[in-house]
């Protein structure tokens, strides 16, 4: 009896060893099938992405990838349209750059990261700390970003020296300083050249960023564990609300301060004309800054802080996401590996250098150093490890999401003035923006 049993075993042990084998080899043989991706991109042409694909492609000779740059207008509504429609839509995306404050309304769509492409400790490593506050949902990351853009002071140095300013501000009382040396009126008191472009959210551009940036170095919580609108409910032991404080210091600048006017043309548009010192904006503004008026003193800084010992700066950027429903998650995310590390992205930096004065910021910590020597790229590399991130962004296109925010944020800032309490302006903006991320959710 005994002589059967082991008999049994051991012819078990034989075809389960075989189905294995067999497993093996047909997953092993599987990945070595044609496949085809379709990445949907935004802002790089098909010319700075095509070098980095072709030699993927020659290195993966079953791989051919399919780049599109796609038009940032409705971008946010179609991929929403496509990648929650498994099954029914007949254009499903393999690769989507999403910006990345979509990412926690979109991640029942979207595919995690997964441990084989990056562990949490290998993609912490590499990838500066603002991811966690957006691409981070539930333990898990949606999103590699092969880019980390953010607020920077830009200045005007002609307008620096005529006021005897002899470098940039490092704190918001260096700046209030700064701003009211700068600022210029006619003889009817009416502002010609302001400060710096704060405290107005209808011409001030980015203001969403910026008031995001004074909450985040005021320690504001924007969301709780759960994702649940949180920024009207960070109060101190002794009261204070910090994120009505973050919102009563935006509107200092044109109200007490008096550095700017809503009677001025909008923020990034005077600043090219020399109409004022200083503005906080992503890096690709001052690529726009650059090419409007070559003959511009235009300076970059690191964002003021509260103090000097403090390092807390606002992120706005992009990140490359795989659609849950993609039928290649696999082969799309082996691909953004390859993408998102160091000699690729130095390879899309110099492609991008081809055609324009610089390219996108790394991702990447290791990274840093390496704009070290670019007077206008060196501060977004130098503050990148602070970076803090939100829902709050501008320039995204979308329209029913990060604009309605926006619209709401926008409303606070008047009627915060208006009623001369902040925090109550802030509970009403909490009810508006809760109702767009319950709808934006679905």
């Amino acid at each position: 009896m005994l002589l059967i049993v082991g008999a049994i075993v051991v012819v078990l042990i034989i075809v389960l060893g075989g189905l294995l084998l067999f497993k093996d080899r047909l997953f092993s043989a599987g990945s070595n099938e044609p496949v085809t991706l379709t990445y949907w991109g935004l802002w790089e042409s098909p010319e700075i992405m095509q070098p980095i694909i072709d030699q993927y492609e020659a290195d993966n000779p079953n791989v051919t990838i399919n780049y599109e740059q796609r038009p940032i207008d409705q971008h946010y509504a179609t991929v929403k349209s496509r990648i929650s429609q498994a099954g029914v839509s007949d254009v499903m995306p393999d690769i989507v750059r999403v910006h990345n404050s979509w990412v926690p309304v979109l991640s029942n769509y979207l595919s995690p990261v997964p441990q084989s492409t990056y562990s949490r400790e290998e993609y912490e490593a590499a990838f500066y700390p603002a991811t966690k506050d957006t691409l981070l949902v539930n333990g898990q990351y949606y999103g590699i970003p092969i880019m980390m853009d953010g607020l920077a002071l830009v200045y005007n140095q002609q307008l620096f020296t005529q006021a005897g300013i002899t470098a940039p501000p490092s704190t918001w009382d260096d700046v209030r300083r700064d701003a009211a040396k700068i600022a210029q009126r006619n003889e009817k008191g009416e502002l010609t050249v302001g400060g710096i472009a704060m405290g107005s959210s209808r011409n001030v551009d980015h203001f969403a960023e910026i008031i995001g940036l004074l909450m985040s170095q005021n320690e504001v919580v924007f969301q709780d564990g759960s994702g649940n609108v949180n920024f009207h409910k960070s109060i101190t032991a002794d009261g204070r609300n910090l994120g009505a404080e973050a919102i009563t210091f935006f509107n200092l600048f044109s109200t007490a301060e008096k550095s700017w006017s809503e009677n001025m043309e909008s923020s990034t548009l005077a600043f090219s004309k020399g109409k004022v010192g200083m503005i906080l904006v992503p890096s690709w503004r001052v690529l726009s800054l650059v090419d409007q008026n070559p003959e511009l003193q235009i300076r970059v800084a690191p964002v003021p802080h509260l103090t000097t010992d403090q390092n807390v700066g606002y992120a706005s950027y992009w990140t490359e996401t795989v659609p849950a429903a993609s039928p290649n998650k696999a082969a799309a995310w082996k691909f953004l590996r390859y993408l998102s590390e160091r000699e690729q992205q130095l390879a899309l930096y110099n492609s991008a250098q081809k055609t324009r004065s610089f390219g996108e910021p790394y991702s990447r910590k290791d990274l840093a150093s390496a704009l070290s020597t670019d007077p206008m790229m060196s501060p977004f590399g130098q503050q990148a490890a602070g970076y803090k991130s939100s829902l709050f962004a501008s320039y995204t296109g979308a329209t029913e999401y990060n604009e309605a925010i926006n619209s709401a944020l926008a409303v606070a800032v008047v009627d915060s003035i208006s009623t001369d309490n902040a925090a109550k302006a802030l509970e009403k903006m909490a009810d508006e923006v809760t109702a767009i991320l319950t709808e934006q959710r679905k």
